[in-house]
């Protein structure tokens, strides 16, 4: 039940931030979305260093996988996709072979919090389970 709490806490406090941001800033909501999600997995792995280097080599991973797939398969199926979905208006200026630079920070970001969520969250538990277990 502790990890539990855990999970849904850290999900109340980007969702509180998320709300914040968006109450004190200009900014759109995929950009506070970006700023949240990696504020609180910053937070995670201040409490959990240990796997801070393998967080950052697969949100890095991610992202380059989600682009590639963009690049790839998404953009050559759905030409102008971006231009007639997107608010290319209301994003960063940087693209790479087209795709917009949130879609991949999103997908980075994504893993940096989800990836590491459920063995930063449970890590008390899972040690206390191994220490009975000897």
């Amino acid at each position: 039940w502790r990890t539990d709490v855990r999970v849904w806490l850290l999900g109340l406090c980007g969702i509180a931030g998320f709300f914040l941001l968006t109450a004190v800033t200009t900014w759109n909501s995929i950009h506070v979305l970006l700023a949240t999600v990696t504020v609180v997995a910053c937070a995670m792995q201040a409490r959990h260093p240990s796997c801070v280097w393998l967080t950052l080599v697969l949100s890095l991973a991610a992202g380059a996988a989600y682009q590639l797939f963009y690049v790839l398969i998404f953009v050559p199926l759905y030409p102008g996709v971006f231009e007639a979905w997107w608010n290319l208006s209301a994003t960063w200026p940087i693209r790479w072979a087209g795709v917009p630079l949130e879609e991949t920070a999103w997908a980075a970001v994504t893993m940096a919090f989800a990836g590491p969520l459920l063995r930063v969250c449970s890590r008390g538990q899972a040690q206390s389970t191994r220490r009975g277990s000897n």
